[in-house]
């Protein structure tokens, strides 16, 4: 998790020149960190008041921007047996600016409060916000590769 959260964060900090080469580290950290959760051990939050920084991800628009200048917006429809769903749209770099957001909050708080209450973020956050993200960037990025 700490490894692949790094991993990710770097990747934003100094992406190859390539974009291609970009497109497919930037696939590879997503996967990854999916790969991560599926890793790390349900876990509780620390015990304390001690709070993230909230200026934590204020430089992930611009690192995001730089690194990925050519994403925008794009369709995604949610999986529902409803068949009248409409399709919203998504914005890619939002998803990398999200997901960079959650990725910093989670070392943090394995620097600041130990492992296990970062293990307990980052599984949170998969299933209440980065997951959604990267599962619908994921698509956006298939579908950029075939077309």
């Amino acid at each position: 998790m700490i490894e692949a959260a790094k991993a990710f964060l770097a990747l934003l900090q100094a992406p190859p020149a390539d974009e291609k080469a970009r497109l497919a580290a930037l696939c590879r950290t997503l996967d990854a960190l999916v790969l991560a959760y599926h890793d790390v051990p349900d876990s509780h939050p620390a015990d304390g008041d001690l709070e993230p920084p909230s200026t934590l991800g204020d430089d992930h628009f611009d690192l995001v921007a730089n690194a990925f200048p050519d994403f925008g917006l794009y369709s995604v429809i949610a999986p529902t047996t409803d068949p009248d769903v409409s399709p919203t749209m998504a914005d890619a770099q939002d998803d990398l600016i999200d997901i960079a957001g959650d990725m910093a909050e989670t070392l943090w708080r394995s620097e600041n409060l130990g492992f296990d209450d970062a293990a307990w973020y980052f599984r949170l956050m998969y299933r209440n916000h980065w997951g959604q993200h990267l599962h619908d960037l994921r698509r956006y990025l298939y579908a950029r590769d075939q077309g």
